[in-house]
Parts: C-alpha cells; sequence; structure tokens
C-alpha cells in the first residue's frame, strides 16, 4: 500500500476519465474463513456457519468438516496448516510466510505443510533460505505442484472415506467387474488385441504438428498471469476446445458490456495473425485447467515466451500443440519492449531468432518435441509401436 500511496506503481494517466469513482476502507472488511470443502463456502472470521436446510452439498460438506450450521468459526482447533500450491505457491507467498515464521515454532498438535507452486520457485525459496526457516519452524517442506492433502492429514481422528468433491473424477474409473485376473492373462484378457479394428490409427495426429514459427510477437507483460486470467472459470463449462479462443482473456479482452476493450491488445490491428505470445514471469500459474492452452491455441497462438512459465500449465500446452519457451533476463527484457519483433522459431534445433539475427537456444524435452513435430500425443505415439508392444507381450509367459 504505501508503494502505491508514493504513485510507484498503477499510476493514473494525468488525463485519464473514469465513469464512475468508488472509494473502499479496506480497514472495515473482516478478514473471511471457509467452514466447508470450497472456497464458496466462507463467513467473516467471527461469523457463524448458515443454516441452510435441503442442501445435500451443504449436508456433506459440514459432515466432513465434523461442523454444524449455527457454529461460530472463531476459536475452533487448528490441527493442519497448508501453505502454497500451484495457486498460491508463489515465491512472494513463501516469502510471506517465511517472514512470519522466522523464528517461530510450529503449535505442538499441528501439522504445517509447505507446497512450492513450481520446481522454479522451490528451487528460488530453497537457494534464499526460505525453506530452512519453514523446516526450522517445524513445517514440512514438500515437491512442487498441486497438492492434495492425504487423508490422513486432513483431520486428525477423521480417518474415514474421501467424499467425492475431493476425487479427481479424471483420474478415477468404476471398479472392473468380475474377480481377478487368471494367471498368464492380461487385465483385458484378450479383448483390446480382437478390438483392433475399433482403435484410432497407430500414430495419428491428434494435434498440428509444429516445426517452425515466424510470426511477429504480442506482448503481455504482466507478472504472474494465471490460468484464470487466461481463461476464466466461468467458461470452463464445455468439453471441447473449439470456440475457447473467443473467451481468452475476456476479463481484460471485453467491457462490461462485452463490447472489446479498445485498451487491450489482442484487440487491436497490430495483435492480427500473431503467433507467439510474450509474457511477463510465471505466466501460467495457478489452476491446472487444461483450458488455458486450449484457448491459446483455439485464438491462434502457437508459442509463449517468457522467463518462467508454471510447471504444469507447460506439461498441459507441450501435450496440446503449444510450444512454452523459457529464456533468459537480457532476451526476454528486449522482446517486452519491442512487441510486434518478427521472430523464427525452429523447434527441431530449439532455438529462437530474433530480428537482428540473433539466436538462443530454449530447452524442451526430446519426447515433447518429438511429440511436437510429429503431431501426436503420449497415446499417438504408444500406438505407433504397437505392433512392437503386442510382439513383446506374446513372446512372454505372464
Amino acid at each position: 500500500m504505501p508503494r502505491w500511496h508514493a504513485g510507484a506503481r498503477s499510476a493514473t494517466d494525468p488525463d485519464a476519465r473514469f465513469d464512475a469513482s468508488v472509494d473502499i476502507d479496506a480497514s472495515t472488511l473482516e478478514p473471511m474463513i471457509t467452514y466447508g470443502t470450497n472456497p464458496g463456502m466462507v463467513v467473516p472470521l467471527g461469523g457463524a456457519i448458515p443454516r441452510i436446510a435441503g442442501n445435500a452439498v451443504y449436508d456433506k460438506a459440514l459432515g466432513y468438516m465434523g461442523f454444524h450450521g449455527g457454529e461460530v468459526m472463531l476459536g475452533k482447533p487448528v490441527d493442519v496448516v497448508f501453505i502454497g500450491s500451484c495457486t498460491n505457491g508463489r515465491l512472494e507467498d513463501l516469502k510471506a510466510a517465511a517472514s512470519i515464521l522466522k523464528g517461530r515454532k510450529v503449535a505442538p498438535g499441528v501439522k504445517l505443510l509447505i507446497v512450492p507452486g513450481s520446481q522454479q520457485v522451490k528451487r528460488d525459496a530453497e537457494s534464499l533460505g526460505l525453506a530452512q526457516i519453514f523446516k526450522d519452524a517445524g513445517a514440512d517442506w514438500r515437491e512442487s505442484g498441486c497438492f492434495d492433502v492425504p487423508g490422513d492429514e486432513r483431520r486428525h481422528g477423521r480417518r474415514g472415506a474421501i467424499l467425492g468433491e475431493h476425487q479427481q473424477p479424471k483420474l478415477r474409473r468404476a471398479p472392473r467387474r468380475g474377480g481377478a485376473n487368471l494367471a498368464g492373462e492380461s487385465h483385458d484378457r484378450g479383448r483390446h488385441r480382437r478390438a483392433r479394428q475399433d482403435r484410432r490409427s497407430e500414430g495419428a495426429l491428434v494435434m498440428e504438428p509444429l516445426q517452425r514459427v515466424h510470426s511477429k510477437t504480442v506482448v503481455i507483460a504482466s507478472t504472474n498471469v494465471d490460468t484464470d486470467q487466461i481463461i476464466p472459470a466461468r467458461f470452463l463449462t464445455t468439453t471441447t476446445k473449439e470456440g475457447l479462443g473467443k473467451q481468452l482473456f475476456a476479463d481484460w479482452r471485453y467491457l462490461a458490456d462485452g463490447a472489446p476493450n479498445p485498451a487491450f491488445i489482442l484487440n487491436r490491428p497490430e495483435a492480427a495473425g500473431c503467433q507467439v505470445l510474450v509474457a511477463g514471469r510465471n505466466f501460467g500459474c495457478g489452476s491446472s485447467r487444461e483450458h488455458a492452452p486450449w484457448a491459446l491455441l483455439d485464438y491462434g497462438i502457437r508459442a509463449v515466451i517468457s522467463t518462467e512459465i508454471a510447471d504444469i500449465f507447460t506439461s498441459n500446452a507441450l501435450k496440446n500443440g503449444l510450444l512454452p519457451i523459457t529464456v533468459g533476463d537480457a532476451t526476454a527484457k528486449w522482446l517486452l519492449e519491442n512487441p510486434g519483433a518478427e521472430v523464427d522459431i525452429d523447434l527441431a534445433a530449439a532455438r529462437l531468432t530474433l530480428p537482428d539475427g540473433a539466436a538462443t537456444s530454449f530447452p524442451i524435452e526430446a519426447f515433447a518435441r518429438h511429440c511436437l513435430l510429429h503431431g501426436i500425443d503420449e497415446l499417438g505415439y504408444l500406438r505407433s509401436k504397437l505392433d512392437v508392444i503386442e510382439n513383446y507381450e506374446a513372446a512372454r509367459r505372464w
């Protein structure tokens, strides 16, 4: 706040005009706390849990938490504290947590779990000594990612079944009917080979191959652009990729009445046809939604360049034909300061060439590069090797 008052950042142009001016006294806002199993189940810190009749989701959430409608949240014991994940595990978040924990200890009976948002954030936190502060305080410093607290760490003394809202449906399937596999028999009992003609063709293209991109750049210099800014959650009701490009950066791209915001870069004539997005640090952080690369691709973006791109976004991008490129500070600075620069990306050589001919290599895992070059995903790659796999299985006694 002091830097805002000093005008160091977020300064308004002297001739700016506004439709309305709203003053908010933040000192009057009471912190909120969740009482259930999703972020929408909140009350003020000193408030009571609402009483909601006939709502199965509400009843299930309170049953899991062990709470009842009408109870006051303030004063309830804390047994597990979680800081981080891909959404709130930025380096800035960890610095704030470390500033509070330094020289202090986690209270007896409380488990504190800290998860950095990415491997880069993890390395930075460790090099700055933040991880050691957490360990000295008695916290559990864990690997990066979207972290799900194991059932026995959620609530001590309540090691029951986890309810459906905590499961990840895309990673689950219904239990297979029948007993165990017979000796010498694979799990599908030969059905897969008999139905071979029904599968998609071996090595079938599932995305447009990416070999070379020669394009002008469009620049969004903001740091920590998360996936909810790339594609807001209200547009995630679709299960297809088509049409998501219209909602790309929707909250920035459109005004309240739905009209295009003329000030946003994607609505300017110079952005038309650009296939390369240059972004600020930590692009793609936040929720792990796959719709973010889908929206970029549907709009026409084939590559994103930044000094740092979130791990999960990177994985989702590579699996869908979007090339994430990380470059050094000097290259990123030049690109951010020169929007519309015409660059050449050679994926086979893993090389980015600037307009003046200066070239820089970028890291990309060999298998991911192979899939991008040939327009296939992991399943497509396995399909292309199916004869080899089946011959191997046939030659073995299971």
